[in-house]
């Protein structure tokens, strides 16, 4: 660092500060919590909404811890996953000499059990 040039309120040289000092002094006041609690945030425990662990929040809307669990994904792809996931509804498979039923999202028709696509349209004439 360069050196600092100190000088009162008339204008008058007060003072000359090395360079030396001046790094010295700067890197014994700035540290990583100095410069988070300048930024207004020193940061808080709180319980992980996925895994239910405490973590250090870095941030103020921080809500997962970032540890790996067992899957080897981090708990906010797997939360933001399984509420991403279809719904299954119990449903009957279209196939008229089928019927089975099954589990399924909304938009699918048939089992696959061996029932497949196109099989109800050849039963149903069309």
């Amino acid at each position: 660092m360069n050196q600092v040039k100190v000088f009162d309120g008339a204008g008058n040289l007060k003072e000359v500060i090395s360079g030396e000092k001046v790094s010295k002094q700067f890197w014994a006041t700035v540290t990583s919590s100095n410069l988070k609690a300048s930024q207004g945030w020193e940061g808080e425990t709180r319980e992980c909404k996925e895994c239910g662990a405490e973590f250090w929040a870095e941030t103020k809307t921080q809500v997962f811890c970032k540890r790996n669990v067992p899957q080897g994904k981090q708990c906010s792809k797997i939360f933001y996953a399984r509420k991403k996931a279809v719904k299954k509804v119990e449903k009957v498979c279209a196939n008229i000499k089928c019927s089975n039923a099954f589990m399924g999202d909304r938009n699918r028709r048939y089992c696959n059990n061996p029932c497949r696509h196109g099989t109800d349209k050849k039963a149903n004439g069309r």
